[in-house]
């Protein structure tokens, strides 16, 4: 919140809600915390396999989180500005704000859904 606005973050789809809620050591946010959006980026432009190793691999918690998870399920884990769900609970709260602007904040892929060439 600054200078009065009301500010609403869509970053992580509801798959990675899942890796927060059982993420016991706090790691996984740390790690989602010092990562920063370039990194993000080239993860989406690489496979499940190289996201296994290079984010999650970071640490030992946070590779434990993955375990049971195959490398397409890791990969195929979503950017808030991608899931429809996470975006209308965002504007419904920013429609629900009242007396102040309200921007909303959406990470996205770039070159979502336009295949392998065009994303990353």
């Amino acid at each position: 919140k600054g200078a009065g606005w009301n500010v609403i973050k869509v970053v992580w789809g509801s798959g990675w809600d899942k890796l927060l809620a059982k993420d016991t050591t706090g790691k996984l946010l740390q790690l989602m915390n010092e990562t920063v959006d370039g990194d993000y980026q080239t993860y989406k432009a690489k496979d499940g396999a190289f996201v296994r190793e290079h984010f999650f691999g970071r640490y030992p918690e946070t590779a434990a989180l993955v375990a049971d998870m195959t490398d397409d399920e890791i990969f195929a884990l979503k950017r808030g500005g991608h899931e429809p769900s996470k975006l209308f609970a965002a504007f419904k709260a920013a429609q629900d704000t009242k007396g102040r602007p309200t921007v909303i904040l959406a990470k996205t892929v770039k070159g979502y859904g336009m295949g392998a060439a065009a994303e990353g």
